[in-house]
């Protein structure tokens, strides 16, 4: 019968449940810094006409468990996707009332209905996205180096 010995096996277990700690603690703070950064970015970016998508983007850890983090940026306003998305021209008409009423060229405007003419996509997260996505990689590529740097240490 052939019998082996592994010396310092139990040790080893031991560092490594650390270091899947620690991978994990600093997996959530990766995810934590990157939406927090993309949605400062993303406000840079955003276009600016009464500020209301700008003030409303936020980032968000939405889930975090022992084997994944996960966050988002988000607009808590509903006209973020016509923005980033573009419109087709398209009539618009009162809802509630019998005209609309808005702010023209010579002041104050009464319309029983409008053709407007869509507007042009605007992906201004897109810069954001890519920025957090870098930012995210060298995160954890530096929390696993680290790891991998005490796991190496006797």
């Amino acid at each position: 019968m052939l019998e082996i010995e592994i010396e310092g096996l139990d040790e080893l277990k031991a560092r490594w449940d650390r270091e899947r700690a620690n991978i994990q603690a600093g997996l959530e703070r990766a995810v934590e810094a990157v939406v927090i950064y993309g949605s400062m970015a993303a406000k840079a970016d955003a276009p600016v006409e009464t500020g209301r998508l700008k003030d409303s983007l936020e980032g968000v850890v939405t889930r975090s468990s022992s084997t994944s983090a996960e966050g988002v940026v988000r607009a808590r306003v509903k006209h973020m996707r016509f923005v980033i998305e573009g419109t087709e021209p398209h009539v618009i008409e009162p809802k509630r009332k019998k005209a609309l009423k808005f702010n023209g060229a010579g002041g104050i405007v009464f319309a029983r209905r409008v053709n407007h003419p869509g507007t042009r996509p605007n992906d201004f997260l897109a810069d954001a996205r890519r920025e957090a996505e870098e930012t995210l990689r060298r995160e954890l590529q530096q929390t696993v180096d680290a790891a991998c740097a005490r796991m190496n240490r006797t």
